[in-house]
């Protein structure tokens, strides 16, 4: 019996003995590399921070403008990187500029391009370049980058392609065919975006003006037509009716008589009004026309609250065409 007791005590001691050898050692490399695991995880924590500034810290070239963007996805990383070219052409046009402007002796103002017209300008060049990407943990890191010269030659294609489509359009009659007006005017905000970025970069500042200023006047006035109404039947408040439609088509056109441009107008009363506006030219050629159904049954017409919708009609459908 004491002999177990013995040996039982002796089992307890050994194992007691082992537990507080493994903490020892345990304790030991503790103290020994402790210092180290909070090294190493400050440097992973900044592995992904240093792998993004490598692309900051990366040698660029003088010829080139770059852009740095990061994100989720590839695309929104190439977004952001687009953004951010955007933003240092910016401050290369703003810097130009000044430049300029000091060189004319004070006669010229700073383009002022909003950043937005200038991403817009820029991303979809052939000369912009997807230079490097990387990926790290779903993370995505993209550097862009544009060569001046060859920015400026696109921009110079993309003037001239824009160009040649403003003077089709003005080319029978000096101003458009009344259905592209909207066209005109769009083409023309693309158009002077590009000049104004080609002229800072060009330092040709003058490049066109004369020609733009043109477009402009075009695009700030309302197209002239002289106006041919006419009604299929008689009716005493047919003139209530020609002073709305008058009315909703000065929104759109300038009347006059004299003009070279024809608008004729038939007002068909049926059980249903509709209404046949009809564009021509300059030399009698149809440009457009426009069918309206109004909707409004004959026999309730001509009550002011109908001649009102009527009105309303007309803007909505010309507006929709314009």
């Amino acid at each position: 019996m004491n002999y177990l007791c013995d040996c039982k005590y002796r089992f307890f001691q050994y194992k007691d003995l082992q537990e507080n050898k493994i903490y020892s050692i345990i304790k030991l490399c503790v103290s020994l590399y402790f210092p180290y695991f909070f090294f190493i995880l400050f440097f992973v924590g900044c592995a992904d921070n240093i792998k993004s500034q490598n692309l900051q810290k990366d040698s660029k070239q003088k010829e080139y403008l770059y852009g740095i963007g990061y994100g989720a996805s590839f695309q929104e990383a190439k977004q952001y990187a687009i953004k951010d070219l955007s933003t240092n052409l910016q401050v290369s046009i703003k810097f130009v500029a000044k430049d300029v402007v000091r060189q004319k002796d004070n006669s010229l103002q700073t383009s002022g391009i909003a950043e937005v017209s200038l991403e817009s300008a820029i991303k979809d060049l052939p000369a912009l370049e997807i230079e490097k990407q990387t990926k790290k943990d779903n993370k995505f890191s993209v550097r862009v980058r544009v060569e001046k010269s060859l920015l400026q030659s696109q921009i110079l294609n993309r003037i001239q392609a824009n160009q040649q489509t403003l003077d089709s359009l003005l080319e029978t009659c000096n101003t458009p065919p009344f259905h592209k007006y909207k066209d005109f005017k769009q083409i023309l905000e693309d158009y002077k975006n590009d000049l104004a970025i080609y002229q800072i970069l060009s330092k040709n500042m003058s490049y066109n003006s004369a020609l733009t200023i043109h477009y402009q006047d075009i695009s700030n006035s309302l197209p002239n037509y002289n106006i041919k109404l006419e009604f299929q039947h008689d009716n005493p408040n047919n003139i209530k009716v020609q002073r709305t439609l008058y009315s909703e088509l000065g929104k759109f056109i300038k009347i006059d008589s004299s003009a070279t441009k024809t608008l004729e107008i038939l007002i068909e009363n049926a059980d249903i009004t509709m209404v046949y506006l009809s564009f021509y030219d300059c030399n009698k050629k149809l440009e457009n026309v426009v069918k309206i159904n109004t909707y409004l049954p004959y026999n309730t017409f001509y009550q002011a609250q109908q001649i009102t919708r009527f009105g309303a009609i007309v803007y909505k459908n010309i507006e929709a065409t314009n």
